[in-house]
């Protein structure tokens, strides 16, 4: 169980020398960064002081220059999802209430984005190649994001915190079938299960009938949350070590009840992404850094020489007739 799923991420960590650029060294682990591992199922890790204050405020001078339409690498777009099935809309409002700055490869590379990406990828173990590109997201007072599954082949999800919300301001990244550390262990949940699934659903194949309102299980104590402070990081995993979706990594991100709250974000994917390879051929930059990048420690093997098709000769024993 939770020993299994550890130990694949930790294997993992082979993966991420096979990706990258001739000649870049691996960035340094920050040595303030403590990890933390508050649930293993689903495996959640909160790293705090991932990034510095610096680090942080060097990205949201980047979104403020998104916004004023002054950096050509990064879109704004509102969003207001509304959709069917697994991720459907709660008590006819929109999943999701925000804005996102979505980066092209080129905003990738900036400096600011960069070093952070690279830092992310190590720390989850997972080639830097295979995710999409980085989105940062915008929440001010009454925005939030409804309960849902990340699922479509992401295999983990990192959140870096670029801003900070006092407690009681709301914002928490909510985990609403898991519990908090700490509790006893016969404490009854006090509200009812926030995920209804279909009758033939099993924790290994399930579908979401329906989800509960979020403002409840985020005014609780009793479920897992984590606070948004600015240079805080999570990492957690929607698909357990044998490819089936986690069922509780379902989440969702509280209401802002005063303040701003704003993530740097990057989902871990199972297939490469194949804009990498595409335009790496024209970017130098791009392919040294994303699609070699860690390319000189590798040796390649040996290649058997070429057999022939034909049928060999018949051979014939000594003494036979």
């Amino acid at each position: 169980g939770a020993r299994a799923a550890l130990g694949a991420t930790v294997a993992a960590a082979a993966l991420v020398a096979s990706v990258g650029g001739a000649g870049v060294d691996f960035p340094p682990r920050r040595p303030s960064i403590t990890e933390e591992i508050v649930s293993t199922k689903p495996l959640v890790v909160v790293l705090r002081n991932f990034a510095s204050a610096e680090e942080c405020k060097q990205v949201l001078d980047l979104i403020d220059r998104c916004h004023s339409e002054k950096w050509a690498p990064c879109k704004e777009v509102r969003s207001r999802l509304e959709k069917k099935g697994l991720n459907q809309s709660v008590a006819g409002k929109p999943l999701r209430n925000s804005t996102s700055f979505m980066l092209d490869l080129q905003g990738e590379l900036d400096p600011a984005v960069d070093e952070l990406l690279r830092r992310a990828h190590l720390e989850a173990r997972h080639p830097i190649t295979y995710g999409e590109g980085i989105q940062v997201a915008s929440y001010h007072e009454g925005d939030y994001y409804q309960f849902h599954h990340d699922a479509v082949q992401r295999r983990a999800t990192f959140l870096l915190y670029l801003t900070d919300l006092a407690e009681g301001d709301g914002g928490e990244t909510i985990f609403p079938l898991v519990k908090r550390p700490g509790l006893p262990e016969d404490m009854p949940p006090p509200l009812p299960p926030a995920v209804t699934l279909e009758a033939a659903s099993t924790s290994k194949s399930f579908k979401v009938d329906h989800m509960e309102e979020m403002q409840p299980y985020c005014d609780s104590d009793y479920y897992l949350k984590v606070r948004p402070e600015a240079g805080k990081a999570v990492i957690f995993y929607s698909y357990r070590p044998d490819y089936g979706k986690e069922l509780y990594a379902i989440h969702g991100s509280c209401p802002i009840k005063r303040g701003h709250k704003a993530i740097y974000q990057r989902w871990m994917r199972f297939e490469e992404n194949a804009l990498y390879n595409k335009q790496a051929d024209k970017d130098e930059e791009l392919k040294r850094s994303r699609v070699e990048w860690g390319g000189d420690l590798l040796l390649r093997p040996a290649e058997a020489p070429a057999t022939s098709t034909s049928s060999p000769e018949p051979r014939t024993l000594r003494g036979s007739t």
